[in-house]
């Protein structure tokens, strides 16, 4: 392989190769040879270090699969799972993390994690955010980075050191995922089995990870929210034209007043109508209790306001 080399330098005058180089503290880094013919029999060699663009290029190359899997539909734990293990190929040490929000916004609720001790990870499935609640329910809590250098220390691991030193955790950096509005959604850590905090380039993997994150948490709730939507249509559309006991109603949320059904009326004259469905279907903004007490009301077809 030298002598080929040679052979190439000489009749090219100059080429550039790729190939790993063994650092003195034992870690391994890829870096690019530029070789160049000089005059006489000299040569001259510049040895990068591109370890930099490789981890760019492998990230890219990582959230590319990533979006594929949303564009395709993959399930939600396995995209997350996916975006864990991009992030551990780029280093590892790392053990990563994505917890999600609960609809509430109270609850932080196991999303991917798939190399951390399932032990661990069911303790904390479910926790409380608050201003003290590890790395992860401290920053949904905050909305902002929280980097924990060393949990044995930190006072936000109090109420969870023992559970994370006994898993051999000893550092987490807990980043939250917002929507598109701001809002939070989730949150990605990085753990690590030995006391440490974040480098620039992985402060970069952090960024990019809770922007792709971000991207398929809100897809999968938007996607959950329009088949709920759905079904409540379906079902609404199944009461009007069954001959059940049920009057249907239609809510003005404009004016505040509602209409019931002309062909209910003529059905069901005395009858009150289930509210639940129609409730749930009413923009957040309406009264709940004013919609109650119109469908809740005996219908009378003579003083009705019925279409």
């Amino acid at each position: 392989m030298f002598k080929d080399r040679v052979d190439k330098l000489k009749a090219k005058g100059s080429f550039r190769f790729e190939r790993k180089f063994l650092r003195k503290n034992g870690e391994v880094i890829p870096v690019e040879v530029s070789l160049s013919a000089l005059r006489g029999r000299y040569y001259q060699a510049i040895i990068r270090d591109i370890s930099q663009r490789k981890r760019r290029e492998a990230l890219l190359a990582g959230e590319n699969r990533v979006l594929e899997m949303v564009a395709k539909g993959d399930s939600l734990p396995d995209i997350l799972d996916s975006l864990c293990r991009l992030v551990e190929e780029q280093s590892p040490d790392v053990l990563a993390s994505i917890l999600l929000m609960d609809p509430k916004g109270k609850q932080l609720r196991h999303g991917g994690a798939p190399n951390l001790p399932k032990t661990y990870t069911e303790a904390i499935d479910g926790a409380f955010i608050g201003p003290a609640v590890g790395s992860c329910g401290t920053a949904a809590y905050r909305g902002e980075q929280v980097i924990v250098a060393d949990i044995a220390t930190d006072p936000l691991w109090a109420g969870f050191r023992d559970l994370a030193l006994s898993n051999s955790l000893r550092a987490c950096w807990s980043t939250p995922i917002f929507s598109s509005e701001g809002k939070v959604i989730g949150t990605f850590a990085m753990y690590y089995r030995e006391p440490r905090s974040p480098s620039p380039h992985e402060q970069d993997t952090i960024k990019h990870i809770t922007h792709l994150a971000g991207i398929a948490i809100q897809r999968k709730l938007a996607e959950a929210a329009r088949r709920e939507s759905e079904a409540y249509l379906a079902e609404a559309q199944r009461l009007s034209h069954t001959g059940n006991s049920l009057n249907v109603f239609m809510w003005k949320t404009k004016s505040g007043s509602g209409n019931y059904s002309k062909a209910r009326l003529e059905r069901r004259r005395t009858s009150k109508p289930t509210t639940e469905l129609f409730i749930r279907l009413a923009p957040s903004k309406t009264s709940t209790r004013s919609v109650i007490q119109f469908a809740m009301r005996p219908v009378n077809l003579r003083n009705s306001s019925a279409p």
